[in-house]
């Protein structure tokens, strides 16, 4: 279990290459289920409401969680574990240096 806090900035672009990055760690899934796996591990409750809020600057950056990331997917039936979240969103922090 990762132990760690990652956070990163809360735009369309991040979460797009957070994206990205997850769907080549977890292969089969649907690709608006990703989105909305994302969004979650961002803190929103939609892949809409994050964007709005991305545009809006409602929050500049987010902690991101892997727990709510995989919650979303094993409800609907994948076998997701954290890992591919942090290491996704390290990777745009650590691009954000």
């Amino acid at each position: 279990m990762l132990t760690f806090d990652v956070c990163v900035p809360v735009t369309a672009d991040t979460a797009a290459a957070i994206k990205r990055d997850v769907s080549n760690s977890l292969l089969g899934m649907k690709s608006s289920h990703l989105s909305e796996a994302v969004a979650r591990g961002m803190g929103f409750n939609t892949h809409a409401s994050l964007l709005a809020g991305a545009s809006a600057g409602e929050k500049s950056r987010c902690k991101v969680s892997g727990a709510l990331h995989s919650a979303f997917l094993r409800e609907r039936g994948y076998d997701a574990d954290e890992k591919a979240l942090h290491i996704a969103a390290a990777r745009v922090a650590i691009r954000n240096v």
